[in-house]
C-alpha cells in the first residue's frame, strides 16, 4: 500500500508495530503522519504520548495525553498516564487529581490506585494511602505490591506492628522476596527486636553484600526516608 491509500489508522498501526520493534523515532513519525490527516485522531496522541513518556520526553507525552482527554473526557487510561508523567515531573498533587479521574471512570484500575496511594505517602496523608492499598486488597486479595506498599506507609506513621503484618502477608504471598524480607528486618529493628532484625538482614547479605550499604538499600528498594534511615541503624549493629 502506498502512502497516498494510509489512513490515519494504518499509520497507527504502523507506529505500534515500529514501537513494539523498538524502532522509537520510525513509531513517531508514523504517528505524525497518522496525526497530519486526522487532527483528532485519539489512537495516534494516545500511543505517542506512550512512546514519547517511556522517552523520558514527560512534558511533550503531557501534552499529547491533555489532547486526549480533551478529545474524550472518559478516556480513563490517558488520565492515568498524564498522572504517571505528573508524578515523573515531581506534580504529585496533579498526579493525584489524575488518578482520581481515572479511578471514577474505571474504579478496578488497581495500578491507579496503587499510584495514588504512593502519591499520597509522598504528601503525607498516609490514611489515604492506606485506604487506596487497602482497597486494591479487597479487590485483588494477593496483591502482593499493595502489601508491601501499606506496609512501608504504616511504617512511615509509626504503627509498626501494621507495618510488620504486611510484610509478612507479602512475604507469605511471594516467599523469600528479598523487598519483603528486608521491610520485615526494618520493622523488627524499629519494634527493638535487634535478634530478628538481624537474623533476616543476613539473610539479605548472604545474597548481595550490598545490603550492607543501606544508601544503596534505600535506592534499589525506593524507599522514603524513615525505612532508609532504619537500615543505617541496623546495618551499624552488624
Amino acid at each position: 500500500m502506498s502512502d497516498a491509500n494510509y489512513s490515519a489508522e494504518n499509520y497507527v498501526a504502523a507506529g505500534l508495530e515500529h514501537a513494539q520493534n523498538g524502532n522509537i523515532e520510525g513509531a513517531l513519525v508514523q504517528f505524525d503522519k497518522a496525526i497530519e490527516i486526522d487532527s483528532k485522531n485519539i489512537s495516534a496522541f494516545y500511543h505517542r504520548g506512550n512512546v514519547l513518556a517511556n522517552q523520558g520526553r514527560t512534558q511533550e507525552a503531557i501534552a499529547d495525553y491533555t489532547t486526549v482527554v480533551t478529545l474524550d473526557e472518559k478516556h480513563a487510561y490517558a488520565f492515568y498516564n498524564r498522572g504517571n508523567a505528573y508524578d515523573a515531573t515531581s506534580e504529585t498533587i496533579a498526579a493525584i487529581e489524575d488518578y482520581t479521574r481515572a479511578l471514577l471512570l474505571m474504579p478496578e484500575l488497581t495500578n491507579a490506585l496503587n499510584n495514588r496511594g504512593i502519591a499520597y505517602g509522598k504528601l503525607g496523608e498516609y490514611d489515604r494511602a492506606v485506604k487506596d492499598f487497602t482497597a486494591i486488597i479487597e479487590l485483588e486479595p494477593h496483591h502482593v505490591l499493595a502489601y508491601n506498599n501499606r506496609g512501608e506507609i504504616h511504617f512511615q506513621n509509626g504503627t509498626y506492628d501494621a507495618a510488620l503484618a504486611d510484610f509478612k502477608q507479602a512475604n507469605d504471598i511471594r516467599p523469600g522476596h528479598l523487598m519483603f524480607i528486608a521491610g520485615q528486618a526494618v520493622t523488627h529493628h524499629a519494634l527493638g527486636d535487634d535478634t530478628a532484625a538481624t537474623s533476616l538482614w543476613r539473610l539479605l547479605v548472604g545474597q548481595d553484600q550490598r545490603y550492607l550499604e543501606a544508601d544503596w538499600v534505600g535506592d534499589q528498594l525506593n524507599w522514603a526516608i524513615p525505612l532508609t534511615d532504619e537500615a543505617y541503624k541496623l546495618i551499624n549493629k552488624m
